[in-house]
């Protein structure tokens, strides 16, 4: 089953379970993990959501590494209500969820553009045991730079800042995505400089972005607007 789940090959993965059942081999939790994550490397979520009611009625406990797989393949899929009902599920039993949990459950919710959801899990998990991490971080990031939130985007850069948290290129490129849509072209802008100062290479997405930001609002200012601070980015090798 492991190697049908390496091999991304869910339905030999499900066959198999099914066949230690006829052969008298009572399937245990890994078999049934296993399988689980061979859903989810698929986003075969529903049947993922299946598999995890026949653990049940085999009297077989889910464990952390059960709800993992369930929610990652909730996650590819988009499907952010299911992602949190099995976080909470995890909450009720008598294990916590980790920091993996939490990353597949926000990266849900970005997926969707559900950034109230993506910041609120944000801030269970600072609560929890378990420290955030760039990933999850980048995670609620790119939820509000979905919906061109760009004042939450840039707290979220700011509070990785104070609590050591490293961001990385994506983080910049996303703040500055959001910024771009939010026509916020002075922060684009600096966010490059500061990029750059923090020897994080901004990739031509991030360049794309500021100029958006520049584009959005050309129409109601002078063309020269933003000529200025582009031409300071120029010389100092940024652009």
């Amino acid at each position: 089953i492991s190697a049908c789940e390496k091999g991304v090959e869910w339905q030999w993965a499900l066959t198999l379970l099914a066949a230690m059942s006829h052969d008298v081999i009572e399937p245990n939790a890994i078999s049934y993990n296993a399988t689980l994550s061979a859903f989810e490397k698929c986003a075969q979520w529903e049947w993922a959501l299946a598999l995890l009611s026949t653990m049940f009625h085999a009297l077989i406990k889910p464990t952390c590494i059960s709800y993992n797989a369930l929610i990652s393949a909730c996650e590819k899929c988009a499907e952010w209500q299911w992602a949190l009902v099995l976080l909470a599920a995890m909450d009720n039993a008598v294990f916590a969820p980790n920091t993996i949990s939490y990353s597949a459950a926000i990266s849900a919710c970005e997926k969707d553009a559900k950034w109230q959801w993506a910041i609120a899990l944000l801030a269970s998990l600072c609560q929890a045991v378990n420290e955030p991490n760039t990933v999850c971080y980048n995670a609620a990031i790119s939820a509000c730079e979905r919906d061109a939130e760009w004042q939450q985007a840039l707290a979220l850069l700011t509070t990785m800042g104070w609590s050591g948290i490293e961001a990385d290129a994506i983080s910049y490129k996303m703040v500055v995505g959001a910024c771009g849509k939010g026509a916020e072209w002075q922060w684009a802008l600096a966010l490059l400089t500061i990029a750059g100062r923090a020897v994080i290479s901004p990739d031509a997405a991030c360049y794309d972005a500021a100029i958006s930001a520049c584009e959005r609002v050309l129409s109601r200012r002078s063309p020269s607007f933003c000529s200025v601070p582009l031409l300071n980015l120029a010389i100092h090798g940024m652009v």
